[in-house]
């Protein structure tokens, strides 16, 4: 199987071969992988913003800034839910204890 090639190969570049073998076994797999990566950069051409156009309006800075100004609204609780929420802390309180 290729895995198996592939773990004889690398025992034999690490133990078994001689210094000038492990050079040029090493340049070869440092040729075959710049190849593949270069197949791959032509096959996925990954430049995302080649063909990008910049046809969106103009918008003014201050317009912008003005349409993302959020107003604070303050949350209040009603009488029930607060009468709720006490009774569950206390129930919770006794239950710790």
């Amino acid at each position: 199987s290729k895995t198996a090639k592939g773990v004889i190969a690398i025992l034999f570049r690490d133990y078994w071969a001689t210094e000038n073998q492990r050079e040029k076994i090493i340049i070869k797999q440092k040729y075959d992988r710049v190849n593949i990566e270069k197949e791959k950069s032509i096959k996925y051409d990954s430049d995302i913003f080649k063909n990008k156009n910049n046809n969106y309006p103009s918008i003014n800075i201050e317009e912008n800034i003005n349409k993302n100004k959020l107003t604070i609204v303050e949350y209040k609780e009603s009488i029930i839910k607060k009468i709720i929420n006490k009774i569950i802390k206390i129930f919770k309180r006794n239950k710790n204890n």
